[in-house]
């Protein structure tokens, strides 16, 4: 073979080697990478109570190649409804869950016996002992939450009254984080030396349900100051008063729906503690691509900040980024 013809070869040779490499990474880089199947499984979860969780966890789950499946879930009737719930979409093909617990009692036991290996992160509630906890969780921390309805109330009202009556809705008290909101407020209201807080009657959403009513405690025994310790509490409360013009009390409590930003607005609430919401839907796709993609499977506990917001405060910058996040 002569030289030109040798020449030739190694061009041909080069050529079809450049080819072939540049084949290979024009098909590598058409291949797509996989997604994840998680479940999302949260009471009343059309509430738009939820939006902006759910607009953090789309953020997230866009990012960390997520794909959302965000459980029709009503009012639960108890743990085991949603346990069935749980079960249901892992035999479905569900990667992983990113669950609302009903019930903190032996809410571990359940969850590993139901789980197995799926990935799970717990949002808006805690398990019974956190720190030996075995699975991630992305809340507020629920007795500061307490501590901050329990001061916006000394706020507004240690320089008009020196005591004043409470009534207490508490929610659904089986939960980890509405029992450490209920110790957070009773803490704090017990150590306010400006003022003396007086707590007349509690209600419970399971009292409630059993007939205990709260309509029959606000006509007989009347507190100045009405406090609710979550979103449903206080949105419970609001129908009570609109509906009742004559009875006043002020209002306090936990919130994030558009009915109680826009009673908020309107003044019927004194001060609203707000979690940040979006931040606990972004972190729990985040967290739960730990598992999923990383196979990290360190337990994180993640605590989502809040502001207790006033109806002077409402547009506030830091107080706008919660209420109304924009992606």
């Amino acid at each position: 073979m002569n030289k030109n013809g040798l020449y030739m070869g190694l061009m041909i040779a080069a050529i079809l080697a450049v080819i072939l490499y540049a084949s290979y990474g024009i098909l590598n880089g058409n291949r797509e990478l996989p997604y994840y199947s998680v479940s999302v499984i949260v009471e009343d979860s059309s509430n738009d109570r939820w939006n902006a969780f759910k607009e953090g966890l789309e953020q997230g789950a866009s990012e960390h190649r997520i794909y959302l499946n965000i459980v029709s879930v009503t009012e639960l009737s108890g743990s085991e409804e949603e346990e069935a719930i749980l079960q249901r979409e892992i035999e479905n093909g569900a990667q992983g869950v990113i669950i609302e617990m009903y019930d903190s009692e032996d809410a571990e036991g359940t969850l590993r016996e139901l789980l197995g290996d799926t990935a799970a992160v717990l949002v808006a509630n805690e398990m019974e002992a956190p720190q030996d906890a075995a699975f991630t969780t992305v809340s507020t921390d629920a007795y500061e939450v307490g501590t901050a309805i329990a001061e916006a109330i000394s706020a507004d009202w240690s320089g008009l009254d020196a005591s004043c009556t409470v009534g207490l809705l508490t929610g659904n008290q089986k939960k980890r984080s509405m029992q450490q909101r209920l110790q957070g407020f009773t803490d704090a209201i017990a150590e306010t030396e400006t003022m003396n807080l007086q707590i007349i009657w509690s209600l419970s959403e399971e009292e409630a349900e059993e007939g205990f009513a709260f309509a029959d405690r606000m006509e007989q025994n009347t507190p100045d100051i009405l406090v609710a310790l979550d979103n449903d509490a206080l949105e419970y409360a609001i129908d009570y008063l609109t509906e009742n013009p004559d009875i006043y009390c002020g209002l306090y409590g936990e919130g994030r729906s558009e009915k109680t930003v826009y009673y908020l607005d309107k003044g019927l609430i004194g001060a609203m503690v707000v979690a940040d919401e979006y931040s606990m839907g972004y972190q729990s796709a985040v967290q739960i691509s730990a598992q999923l993609e990383d196979h990290d499977d360190t337990v994180q506990n993640v605590t989502i900040g809040f502001l207790t917001v006033t109806p002077d405060r409402m547009y506030d910058e830091d107080t706008e980024r919660i209420l109304f996040p924009v992606i």
